[in-house]
């Protein structure tokens, strides 16, 4: 009797250990990386105030739907952004399958994007 529970609690153990794993490594992703642009590069330019995209993410929602490395989010849920941190909060306040809206300024144009939040451990597999 005792034979088959002490058989079974290694498989118990491992599928803990993966699912606590999962969640500790866990966090909402958007594909994007981004930073500041300093003030007299706005002004030389005359672009408007928000955070430029550097990078996008290959696999991501973001690629998908189209968000650009040059591109500058000027809002975030129709939220003024300018700082890593206010994008940070907006997304931490959602959860995975939750939408965010990018305002994005492109080239002189501007444009709304609808990007949905991954789990970091479904683009990285």
């Amino acid at each position: 009797m005792f034979g088959t529970f002490w058989a079974l609690v290694p498989p118990i153990i491992a599928i803990t250990l993966a699912l606590i794993t999962k969640e500790a490594y866990s966090s909402l992703f958007i594909g994007i990386t981004v930073g500041a642009i300093p003030k007299n590069v706005l002004e030389h330019y005359d672009l408007p105030q928000g955070l430029y995209v550097s990078a996008v993410q290959a696999g991501s929602d973001a690629e998908k739907e189209g968000i650009q490395p040059g591109d500058i989010i000027t809002a975030v849920n129709y939220q003024p952004v300018t700082t890593t941190d206010e994008v940070n909060d907006i997304k931490n306040s959602l959860a995975v399958g939750d939408i965010m809206i990018f305002d994005i300024w492109r080239n002189g144009e501007t444009m709304e994007i609808e990007v949905v939040l991954m789990d970091t451990n479904d683009v990285y597999k």
